[in-house]
């Protein structure tokens, strides 16, 4: 958390998107995807009255807010209706303050060394239904979950969501109808609750949730995917993926699913395990592809000790 002073009155902000709260996230969301065209100025005070919005600053808050007003509202509109004769004392935010503000945004914007991993909207309510999304980091997905996430955002690109593109939402659409699912999936039922037609009907449920919504899943889950890059290096070749690109290489994107099922009929050795394989969780799997590397390595780099 970082500490900043506005006149009178401290606060405390989140330094990194790991420590916002579910409606911090949306808001930041928000302003992620805001059409460049707009106003940035306008993005950065959304995101700072959204991360002050916390129950640390709440006493604070309201003086700065009533504050706010009374400078930069109240007190010109007073001296308009009379004529300026009156001498109203005004206070201003120094060149200090907005610096202060400046570094701050910038630092929690492009302050990506740790994951987004904390699952800040676990339960979302769309046309009078529950649904549940996975726990921190993805832990609790599965194997087809996952393949058909990474499917789901194939050539995804920011850039046209901001520019409304209406493929770029369907894809967002798609990834949170495989990573929500019913509450009661986590009791009974979570085979139907992952079959095809049970998410293409959440498909059209999700389909009217918001754009920031939709992102904010879209981020939980780059970070999830960026975890697991560096907590299986040696099943991807590359640790570090681009935050806003969710492919490996673009070169491979065409085959990311061929890719998927390859590893899938490997790890299930034969096809009639394949559906209990790819309902196993996503970290088994995984796991199961680290351990091989690491031991083919081991194997290769014993072979080269022994030729020399």
């Amino acid at each position: 958390m970082n500490t900043l002073k506005i006149h009178n009155y401290t606060f405390q902000l989140p330094s990194r998107i790991n420590e916002i709260n579910a409606k911090q996230l949306l808001t930041f969301a928000s302003c992620l995807i805001m059409p460049s065209g707009l106003n940035r100025v306008r993005a950065q005070m959304l995101l700072f009255f959204a991360m002050l919005n916390s129950n640390q600053n709440r006493a604070n808050l309201w003086g700065f807010r009533w504050w706010y007003m009374k400078n930069y509202s109240l007190i010109p509109l007073l001296d308009l209706l009379t004529f300026r004769r009156l001498k109203w004392t005004v206070q201003r935010f120094d060149e200090h303050d907005l610096d202060d503000f400046q570094s701050l945004y910038a630092s929690f914007f492009f302050d990506d060394e740790t994951p987004f991993v904390l699952q800040k909207m676990k339960f979302i309510r769309q046309q009078l239904r529950w649904f549940v999304g996975p726990r921190d980091a993805c832990a609790d997905i599965a194997f087809r979950q996952y393949r058909e996430c990474e499917v789901a955002l194939k050539g995804f690109d920011t850039v046209k969501l901001m520019q409304s593109s209406e493929t770029q939402r369907k894809k967002l659409v798609q990834l949170m109808s495989w990573l929500y699912l019913p509450w009661w999936s986590k009791y009974a039922f979570k085979k139907y609750a992952l079959s095809y037609e049970a998410t293409a009907k959440r498909a059209v449920r999700f389909s009217k949730l918001t754009d920031s919504t939709l992102y904010a899943v879209y981020l939980f889950y780059a970070g999830s995917r960026q975890y697991f890059r560096k907590h299986f290096s040696s099943v991807f070749q590359k640790e570090n993926a681009d935050f806003d690109e969710l492919q490996p290489k673009r070169k491979k994107e065409t085959d990311i699913e061929q890719q998927l099922l390859d590893m899938l009929h490997i790890r299930s050795g034969n096809v009639t395990n394949d559906t209990e394989t790819d309902l196993s969780n996503v970290y088994d799997v995984l796991g199961h592809f680290q351990t091989e590397a690491r031991q083919a390595a081991a194997i290769k780099e014993e072979y080269e000790r022994n030729k020399t």
